[in-house]
């Protein structure tokens, strides 16, 4: 922008931001020179840095490891049974070193949570059996508004019951 090389336009375009938020980045932080020159403006990475694992944990956790043959999460367990508080992550990244773990990247990944949710009252509606009080219980929900539009108790959970409780909810 400084260089006017691009315009305030094309620059907010690139960056997927609103022109008016371009311009006001600029008027916040167009006197600072770039990373290159000034060594005060540098990106660093989040967080608390990693501490290399001392040899005790290490030879722990490659004890427990060749015993028992188990991942990441059971060492954790087997360990605290010890008395040796050492997070999974830590255990991983250390049979990871010494190539007894493999390292599974999707494994990783967030996985998106998918909610069967409606706009419209009505278009759907969720219905679910569940033990209550030592019976069971039947109840239909609208899936937009979370309104419970029928239910019913019974001792025993059978399609007769779930038919009319429907008849008797869209009734209502």
């Amino acid at each position: 922008m400084r260089k006017k090389e691009l315009s305030t336009y094309e620059i907010a375009r690139q960056q997927k931001i609103t022109p008016r938020h371009a311009r006001r980045l600029y008027q916040k932080y167009g006197n600072i020179q770039p990373y290159k020159l000034n060594r005060s403006v540098c990106l660093q990475r989040c967080g608390r840095r990693s501490e290399r694992p001392s040899e005790e944990e290490i030879r722990a956790v490659l004890d427990v490891k060749r015993e028992m043959g188990f991942g990441a999460c059971n060492i954790e367990k087997a360990l605290s049974e010890r008395g040796i508080r050492i997070p999974h992550n830590r255990i991983h990244r250390i049979l990871l070193e010494n190539g007894l773990a493999n390292n599974e990247p999707k494994k990783g990944k967030r996985r998106k949570w998918i909610r069967y949710e409606r706009r419209h009252s009505n278009s759907m509606w969720h219905a679910d059996w569940t033990h209550y009080k030592g019976g069971n219980i039947l109840f239909y929900e609208d899936d937009s508004s979370r309104l419970i539009t029928g239910y019913v108790l019974s001792k025993n959970a059978t399609t007769d019951i779930t038919i009319s409780t429907f008849d008797a909810a869209i009734e209502k």
